[in-house]
């Protein structure tokens, strides 16, 4: 199969979310359907964490897993900082699996992932 034949599917994911006060808040989410990568990996996240607000800076800890059959990663941990106004916000996050494999006798996580972002709300 190549891209031109790849098909977009609708998926559903829901969420809650509790706000303790006003500098912590913990979430959970799921994805109610089962979806398919681009890679053609089935994947059906569940996960939660905690966001701790201190006004100048947040941070967040979280922890997922695929429970789709197939999956090779095992739990995923998660983690974020992010400072700014609402108008211009930086965040870095990263997340890494439990789960690790070997390539050229080196161990690596299964799945890693580091991500920085830029947004803004007005």
């Amino acid at each position: 199969e190549g891209a031109s034949d790849y098909q977009l599917d609708p998926m559903v994911r829901a969420g809650a979310a509790y706000k303790l006060n006003d500098w912590v808040e913990f979430a959970l989410d799921a994805d109610i359907t089962k979806n398919k990568s681009i890679t053609m990996y089935d994947t059906q996240y569940i996960g939660g964490g905690a966001n701790l607000d201190l006004s100048f800076l947040e941070l967040n800890l979280g922890l997922m897993k695929n429970i789709a059959p197939g999956d090779v990663a095992g739990a995923i941990y998660t983690a974020g900082i992010a400072t700014g106004p609402d108008w211009l916000h930086f965040e870095l996050s990263a997340q890494m699996a439990s789960q690790t494999g070997e390539i050229d006798g080196t161990t690596y996580p299964k799945q890693a992932m580091v991500n920085f972002a830029i947004s803004s709300a007005w």
